[in-house]
């Protein structure tokens, strides 16, 4: 995939700011749509190296619509089948947090952590032994915190969980439950 240049997604951001027409609007929408699903690391070093915390209100409303678009379809899928898997869950409850998370980000972190993981608890002899390596593992060597409780829907966030290394216990319980489906069997 081809870079994309910073200055475009600022040009881009600066346009959604300024009134538009019907079709110019629908324009920059598809334009800022196409961003967040092909490079939305790039958009997301922009907003944090231009913006901090001034980020356009153009700009969030916008990015909400259209990550609120991907939630419905998303909702809609598990009403039809009725089936859920757990990664689908929490790439959803992720993007409340951050409208710009990928899906991949959940899986390249596992993926990384498994790597870590694996040769660790291959010589673990029984199922108590791999608790405790997994512990020590995402407790000292990692430093996950779990919190106590959770008092913001940002602390439920999966994918801020993996890259924070802080959050809620379901978070944890998540990551558990996502090896044992990887084959590690407690």
């Amino acid at each position: 995939m081809k870079p994309i240049d910073p200055s475009q997604i600022k040009a881009l951001i600066r346009l959604l700011g300024q009134p538009h027409r019907g079709d110019e609007a629908a324009l920059l929408r598809e334009a800022l749509a196409y961003i967040l699903k092909q490079h939305p690391q790039a958009l997301q070093e922009v907003i944090e190296n231009e913006f901090h915390s001034e980020v356009p209100a153009a700009l969030v409303r916008a990015m909400h619509e259209i990550c609120w678009e991907g939630l419905v379809h998303t909702a809609q899928e598990f009403a039809d089948t009725g089936k859920l898997s757990l990664e689908q869950a929490l790439i959803f409850v992720s993007r409340f947090v951050n409208p710009a998370f990928a899906p991949q980000d959940i899986s390249n972190e596992l993926q990384a952590l498994t790597q870590e993981l694996k040769p660790l608890l291959a010589n673990c002899p029984s199922a108590q032994a791999m608790l405790h390596t997994m512990g020590h593992f995402f407790f000292d060597t990692k430093n996950f915190v779990v919190l106590p409780s959770a008092h913001d829907i940002k602390d439920l966030s999966f994918g801020r969980f993996l890259q924070k290394k802080q959050g809620a216990a379901l978070c944890l319980r998540a990551i558990c439950h996502l090896f044992g489906t990887f084959g590690f069997r407690f």
